[in-house]
């Protein structure tokens, strides 16, 4: 392909977006493959030349079928990749192919004025976007100057001052962008070179003036890096809520990894579309179409990946989002890309359960037009934290600042004690976080300590890496019955170490009780194909999982006898390991003979290194709750893993304890 034309070096791209496709052409069947072109709803169609009004083409590797099915008409089987069809407004291809090209120079005039467009039928034709009211600025904004470049950036301090302004949600990267510091804040306030800007808040100043807009939020400049005591990032991130739910308009440089990046870059011209002639089987008027790859949705981009962006994005009220191919636009009401105009959909107020687009409350309280329960509001929460939690962060101790902003908003919607990412109302089935390694689509990594303690045992935030709540989510309404319902909690709190009680803790404390049973466990036989997770009906989403068994033991800590559950039946034994057969599922344990210990549960550790000799089980539900490590030198407990128990009636005789976890 190095040696082909533009138009084959398209054809090849669309096949190389599909990795089953990219399996199709390994090298022993490559000379056997072979490329064919179908347009959508056409009759016919040749590499120079397409018949028919298809806006799209599909592009296939290896044979395919072409099938007709009478009530749908023509139809494909087969693997293929993608191109789309563009017109220009006035070419004779237009009359039929209703999509047109997309401006690839993102800082064009056309793509300016595409943009304004876009804000404007937002903000007098949306109900759910307009504002009532100029909103506060934060601290210190950029004045980005004068459009001409005669008057430069400068920090420009609000006292209070309401006004529109624009934020800048990017990523620093591993350089160190351009920064305010107690040494230069002087200097920043008079004049800041644009020469001297990373690229990419360089951009951000450029759109800004373009959009006549006269300020712009970016936190490297607009928070003191170094204040005496942190005490200006401090007070400065603890308003993320305010600083980004009251910005006029978010800039996100979605594929930008480093402030160096910059926004505005071209795409690459390999990549750019082609120009081939066109004509239909009926028609006499010729013109030509702009073929270009389609390309696929990205799960993720350089800015979904950094933990502050998060909640940048749950905070806003419109989005632009600029990446290496174009730039689209999201606000409550829809969203706008390319030449497509508007597309006004109600349900875009969801995206915020992925970050992805803004949250109902954005302006500061619940939409009318979207009432949800506070057991809707946990629930999308929980999710919130999954992908929150699996987020990079330059600096640990960020884990709480991260998302305090979006802490406080959700605090304005359920009310209650908020405990260091988990909240007081909901504290039962906010404990049951675990490990996510080993779950299906999960993000795979395992859980970290960190270099100092952030937060206690039991919340996620004492921990670096994804968190999963999983089947916990899926029987969410059956946890809320009280009947289900096992440890009592007295007491909880945390010690916030800032003047934001939703932010950096010192630390916490759980009082609670219930049932507290010892426990010990045993290793599941590496490679062993004769361990069924589903002995204890978890579902077949854990088959590959890291779960371990629990092993029931003694009160006094002393090994119990053989004592097997209803319907189970030791069989035999094979290289020192025990074989117990369950009749009710026909599927069959390996444990260890020796500690002469019975089965009960399933569990997770938080930390896979982090696995203590003697253990104790609480449970918080019927079949599930947390496993804890005593500290003797404090006579306290610490939550070290996650466990979840098939018949919940072993527990029925435990001594009910009354414990404290830190």
């Amino acid at each position: 392909m190095d040696n082909g034309c533009h138009l084959c070096h398209l054809l090849w791209e669309s096949l190389l977006t599909d990795e089953r496709i990219i399996d199709s052409l390994i090298p022993d069947d490559r000379e056997d493959s072979h490329i064919s072109i179908q347009a959508y709803n056409g009759f016919a169609q040749t590499m120079n030349r397409i018949m028919g009004e298809g806006e799209k083409l599909r592009v296939f590797s290896g044979p395919h079928r072409v099938i007709l099915d009478e009530a749908r008409g023509w139809g494909s089987v087969g693997l293929y990749g993608q191109l789309e069809l563009t017109a220009a407004q006035d070419d004779p291809a237009a009359a039929c192919i209703r999509r047109r090209p997309d401006n690839y120079d993102l800082s064009s005039d056309l793509t300016y004025a595409k943009v304004i467009s876009w804000i404007q039928e937002c903000t007098e034709s949306h109900p759910d976007c307009k504002s009532p009211a100029v909103r506060p600025m934060p601290t210190r904004v950029i004045d980005v100057g004068s459009c001409d470049g005669s008057r430069e950036p400068f920090v420009y301090e609000s006292n209070g001052e309401s006004g529109e302004y624009i934020t800048l949600s990017y990523c620093w990267g591993s350089s160190q962008p351009t920064t305010t510091t107690r040494e230069n804040v002087k200097s920043h306030m008079k004049r800041i070179p644009l020469d001297k800007l990373p690229q990419t808040i360089h951009d951000a100043v450029l759109i800004t003036r373009k959009l006549g807009k006269q300020f712009l939020w970016v936190d490297t400049l607009c928070i003191i890096q170094n204040s005496v005591g942190d005490t200006d990032w401090q007070r400065e991130s603890s308003k993320m809520n305010h600083i980004y739910g009251n910005a006029f308009l978010t800039i996100a440089a979605c594929s930008a990894s480093d402030s160096h990046d910059g926004i505005l870059a071209r795409r690459s011209e390999g990549l750019l579309p082609y120009r081939i002639p066109y004509s239909q089987l009926d028609r006499e008027e010729c013109g030509s179409v702009f073929v270009s790859v389609k390309e696929p949705l990205k799960a993720e981009d350089a800015l979904s990946l950094r933990a502050w962006a998060f909640q940048e994005r749950m905070l806003l009220r419109r989005i632009l989002n600029y990446n290496e191919e174009k730039v689209s636009y999201t606000c409550k009401a829809g969203s706008a890309s390319g030449s497509l105009g508007f597309m006004l959909n109600p349900s875009v107020k969801n995206l915020f359960l992925t970050g992805r687009g803004p949250k109902m409350f954005s302006s500061g309280e619940e939409s009318s037009a979207w009432p949800m329960s506070s057991e809707s509001h946990f629930n999308n929460w929980y999710k919130n934290i999954e992908d929150y939690s699996g987020r990079d962060l330059k600096r640990y101790t960020d884990k709480l600042p991260a998302i305090s902003g979006f802490a406080h908003e959700m605090q304005k919607l359920v009310g209650g004690v908020y405990l260091a990412g988990i909240w007081e109302r909901d504290l039962r089935l906010g404990l049951l976080w675990r490990s996510s390694h080993g779950e299906t689509n999960a993000k795979g990594s395992q859980l970290r300590l960190t270099a100092t303690k952030r937060a206690p045992s039991w919340s996620w935030a004492a921990l670096d890496g994804p968190i999963h709540y999983g089947a916990t989510l899926q029987e969410f309404d059956h946890l809320k019955d009280p009947s289900s319902h096992c440890a009592e909690f007295l007491a909880a709190e945390v010690r916030p170490s800032t003047f934001d009680p939703l932010g950096m803790v010192l630390g916490g404390t759980l009082e609670a009780v219930g049932p507290l049973k010892e426990a010990r466990w045993c290793r599941r036989p590496a490679g062993s194909k004769t361990w069924k997770p589903d002995i204890f009906s978890l579902g077949p989403s854990i088959q590959e999982s890291p779960w371990d068994i629990l092993l029931d033991v003694a009160a006094d800590g002393s090994p119990l006898h053989p004592s097997l559950p209803a319907g189970w039946e030791q069989r035999h034994s094979v290289e020192g390991k025990a074989n117990f057969l369950d009749h009710n599922t026909q599927t069959t344990i390996w444990v260890d003979p020796r500690l002469k210990e019975e089965p009960v549960a399933l569990c997770t550790f938080d930390i896979d290194t982090d696995r203590p000799p003697r253990l104790w089980y609480l449970p918080l539900y019927r079949n599930r709750g947390i496993v804890l490590e005593f500290l003797h030198d404090r006579g306290v407990y610490r939550r070290v893993g996650f466990f979840r128990a098939k018949d919940p009636g072993w527990y029925l005789q435990c001594p009910i304890s009354a414990i404290t976890i830190v």
